[in-house]
């Protein structure tokens, strides 16, 4: 069924582009949804439908509530898909497949909601997953089977057999043309892989009932998160994306987090910087530039470009969230003549 509802909204996305009826994207959506939300068939399959539910309900501009409800979707989908027993390899395959950039458009979407503690908790997720999974960290799965073995073991199990059965249901939808017998057999594999899935249903909660595996598989609490900044100062978050870009501060004993736009800085901005600096640690290296500098030669385009960037930095990102920290620094910023 989440096949057979994403590629009906596939079908209904596809008539839009032609057509530009605003019907036709509601009813794209409308299925994607209902793909996303399907108790049965493969997680990958409702994570691809969750992630279109998500993209056009932000650019229909839908309600809050329900493009809010598909990045969630899609984050603990997500979470789904990394954390199930699965060699490195196929994880890492899988990051890049599914959950590219996913965390960073999401959070730009409830910062734009104006909903900052969401994003920190979707952008945290992100980097888990994320980094666990190029460090070859361990898993939640390997948590758990410190706590449970068995319980690990038998949860492992159902995900296998219900990944499996789902590939092989959605493979197996018989034609008009099919006998009875064929479509006894179906479906009766059709009922296995909904009992399996139930059973995936009630692991899950029996295992998130569990004190400390809460947050099994899927994203940590706001609250949870500001119970972890340490007491030396505020973690500052900064989140770039194509739409907008934002700064999230997490300080030492709050109860909420504190949002800074970025309104001069852009995502195209940011990637000139990055690309002015690989350029200029290009041929040479840093040490070379400072002992230039020893000898009395005067600063050369690499001096002047470090300068630049930093400078950039500092008036379009550190200072606005100083700023908004309340927090005074005084800075002699460099004169046109200093080589800028």
């Amino acid at each position: 069924m989440p096949r057979l509802l994403g590629g009906l909204g596939d079908s209904f996305l596809s008539r839009f582009k032609q057509t530009e009826e605003r019907s036709d994207l509601e009813a794209a959506i409308s299925n994607y949804r209902q793909s996303a939300n399907e108790i049965s068939g493969s997680p990958y399959t409702r994570l691809d439908a969750a992630k279109s539910w998500a993209t056009w309900a932000l650019k229909l501009n839908t309600s809050e509530s329900d493009t809010m409800a598909a990045f969630s979707t899609a984050i603990r989908l997500a979470s789904l898909v990394i954390g199930i027993d699965q060699t490195v390899e196929s994880r890492h395959e899988k990051l890049i497949v599914y959950i590219s950039d996913l965390s960073t458009i999401a959070a730009a979407a409830a910062l734009s909601f104006g909903r900052p503690g969401i994003a920190v908790e979707w952008l945290e997720q992100g980097r888990c997953l994320v980094w666990s999974q190029i460090n070859k960290l361990r898993t939640p799965l390997d948590d758990l089977r410190d706590h449970d073995q068995v319980l690990a073991d038998r949860f492992a199990s159902v995900s296998r057999a219900l990944d499996i059965s789902g590939s092989r249901t959605q493979s197996r939808i018989p034609d008009t043309e099919a006998n009875f017998r064929n479509r006894m057999s179906l479906q009766d594999e059709v009922q296995k892989h909904l009992k399996l899935a139930r059973r995936w249903e009630e692991l899950l909660h029996e295992i998130r009932s569990i004190d400390g595996f809460h947050d099994f598989l899927q994203p940590p609490s706001i609250s949870s998160l500001l119970t972890r900044v340490p007491k030396t100062g505020p973690i500052i978050i900064i989140n770039a994306h194509l739409t907008r870009c934002d700064a999230i501060a997490l300080l030492p004993g709050a109860e909420t987090v504190i949002h800074t736009p970025l309104d001069n800085l852009s995502y195209a901005g940011a990637n000139d910087l990055k690309g002015l600096l690989h350029r200029t640690h290009k041929n040479r290296s840093l040490e070379d530039e400072q002992s230039e500098l020893r000898k009395g030669r005067p600063a050369s385009h690499k001096h002047e470009n470090l300068r630049k960037i930093l400078l950039e930095l500092w008036l379009n990102v550190v200072k606005p969230i100083l700023n908004q920290l309340a927090i005074s620094v005084s800075v002699e910023l460099p004169t046109p003549g200093d080589g800028y």
